[in-house]
């Protein structure tokens, strides 16, 4: 029989039992691209007050009912890092791409980071069995970048997408011609607009055209940005026929 423990946080829970391991793949606003995995853990276990280190399960101290509260607090905090490991060996090892001011952020590889403001857990209690242990459900949910096994990317975007609309003016014939699209990036550490202006390019001006406006606006995700190029068209150099 394989043992099962979950880390987060900080706190480790022993010999649990794995209820299931869902995995999504979360594309784009425009239903194409795939930006990340959303992957879902569930597990029980049990918290008891045993003085045997080894037993499985979480030992709290104090009374069980200070001690499961301190630790639920700990394991409710968001953007923690997670491992799961089945007899030793990591089956995740997940660290969050950004946290909150004065926590130190853990380096990993960019396929090993969550892009999407995880992990997020949460917390059910199942049964109190005596007034020493009780049984509860943990769930830890992380977003990965849908990336190869390196998780190299420029600047740490993990999705582009741009489209193209042209207006015709059909008594000049010149057109205006609008580049639109969305950039995002893997997590909070990286700033977009840094991004987008180190690694990608506006396109080049076309003979007869001038640019009239760049617009890039930051999401509230402080994840993705949408940028619109606006060029004009100023003469037609279309061939007139007789």
């Amino acid at each position: 029989m394989s043992e099962t423990t979950i880390r987060y946080n900080g706190v480790e829970i022993k010999s649990v039992l794995t209820e299931s391991i869902d995995q999504e793949v979360v594309k784009d606003s425009t239903g194409v691209d795939p930006i990340y995995v959303r992957v879902r853990v569930a597990v029980r276990g049990i918290v008891h007050l045993s003085q045997n280190a080894n037993l499985m399960g979480l030992k709290v101290p104090g009374d069980l009912a200070t001690g499961v509260n301190s630790v639920i607090d700990d394991l409710l905090q968001p953007r923690r890092p997670f491992s799961m490991l089945i007899n030793g060996l990591p089956m995740f090892d997940v660290v969050p791409g950004m946290v909150r001011p004065g926590l130190s952020a853990a380096q990993a590889p960019l396929n090993r980071t969550d892009c999407n403001h995880g992990p997020i857990t949460t917390v059910r209690f199942l049964e109190v069995v005596s007034g020493n242990t009780m049984r509860i459900e943990f769930t830890c949910t992380m977003h990965l970048p849908y990336c190869d096994q390196t998780g190299q990317s420029p600047g740490g975007i993990i999705s582009f997408r741009f489209w193209i609309a042209e207006d015709i003016d059909c008594t000049t014939w010149t057109t205006r011609r609008i580049y639109s699209g969305r950039v995002r990036v893997a997590h909070m550490g990286i700033n977009v607009l840094t991004a987008f202006r180190n690694n990608i390019r506006f396109p080049p001006l076309q003979r007869s055209f001038v640019r009239k406006a760049i617009s890039l606006h930051q999401s509230p995700n402080g994840l993705e940005m949408d940028f619109t190029v606006v060029d004009q068209e100023m003469w037609s150099t279309r061939q007139l026929r007789y």
